[in-house]
């Protein structure tokens, strides 16, 4: 099975492509071709056309010239486990002209603009918390007077503490954030990833190095900076994971915490979902863009600020 999941781009129909079962992947003429094994069907996709391409069954293989071919047109491959979570990710060295001059202005950052970055995001990923609880008719009252508190750097780790209040509120106490824990961890892993995915793609087109993060610097994570603006997106994917079971039967995915194929497509159409930024309605893959160029205004000092999604 090939999951398609289209979506706007820069005003461009843009693909996620998940390969779910045993194919050949080969290019010729700048198109993805996938030869499904087991039907002996071809497929042909411009790759211009795609934004990330999952590959998600361990039988599935790809030619070299294949990745060469979507590092030139900068499209990430991530490479999923067992489990069907991504588990790495390719990504072009240079995804923009400017590469070389925006990797200085991440090295030239200083300290009180980093600290104010990550105030910025801990803020909007408060408030994002508080409104998912309110739209899911939870009480929102003290993780939205957490956001009151905090200050530069979030010294007071007010994301920590707002984070207990919120899981709590949101799975009325029954539930652990954890990785490796019980369902829903395992959607939420998932979604997770695949918008991280979707940042780093959107950091490496701008001309950032996704390693070079404001606030996360573990030496063993090549993704800081993705994981830096990723925050305010995250209580949009959990609102995503939370309505699922209104959307689709996912109790055999529940019982065996394993994630089915119809489960994995709905948790990717989160990236055509419309949430607002700066009042006006865009896709969250939009949104990710926005947000990315937003610090690279903030670096340029064109800015004060950093630009979020919001639920209104």
């Amino acid at each position: 099975m090939i999951i398609w999941v289209d979506y706007d781009y820069s005003q461009i129909m843009k693909k996620i492509i998940n390969i779910d079962s045993p194919c050949r992947l080969s290019t010729t003429n700048r198109q993805l071709n996938i030869y499904m094994l087991e039907s002996s069907e071809e497929h042909c996709v411009p790759i211009e056309d795609i934004s990330l391409l999952l590959i998600s069954h361990p039988t599935a293989s790809i030619t070299l010239q294949t990745m060469k071919v979507m590092a030139e047109e900068g499209v990430g491959v991530s490479f999923c486990g067992s489990n069907y979570q991504p588990i790495s990710l390719c990504l072009p060295l240079e995804g923009h002209t400017l590469h070389s001059k925006r990797i200085q202005l991440q090295i030239d950052a200083s300290e009180p603009m980093k600290k104010r970055a990550w105030q910025l995001t801990v803020l909007a990923k408060v408030n994002n918390q508080a409104s998912t609880l309110a739209h899911l008719k939870k009480n929102n009252l003290a993780v939205r007077r957490y956001a009151c508190e905090v200050l530069s750097n979030d010294k007071d780790n007010v994301e920590a503490k707002a984070a207990r209040t919120y899981w709590k509120e949101l799975f009325s106490g029954q539930f652990k954030r954890d990785r490796e824990g019980n369902w829903p961890n395992q959607p939420l892993n998932y979604l997770y990833a695949v918008v991280r995915s979707v940042v780093c793609r959107s950091i490496v087109g701008s001309g950032l190095v996704p390693s070079l993060g404001f606030h996360h610097s573990n030496q063993y994570n090549a993704f800081c900076l993705a994981d830096d603006l990723i925050e305010p997106f995250r209580p949009i994917a959990d609102e995503w994971v939370l309505l699922m079971k209104q959307n689709i039967d996912c109790a055999a995915d529940e019982e065996t915490g394993n994630l089915s194929a119809s489960t994995r497509k709905y948790l990717q159409d989160l990236l055509k979902s419309r949430i607002y930024v700066q009042k006006k309605k865009y896709e969250v893959s939009t949104a990710v863009d926005i947000c990315v160029d937003s610090y690279v205004r903030y670096l340029e000092r064109k800015s004060k600020t950093l630009i979020f999604p919001t639920w209104q």
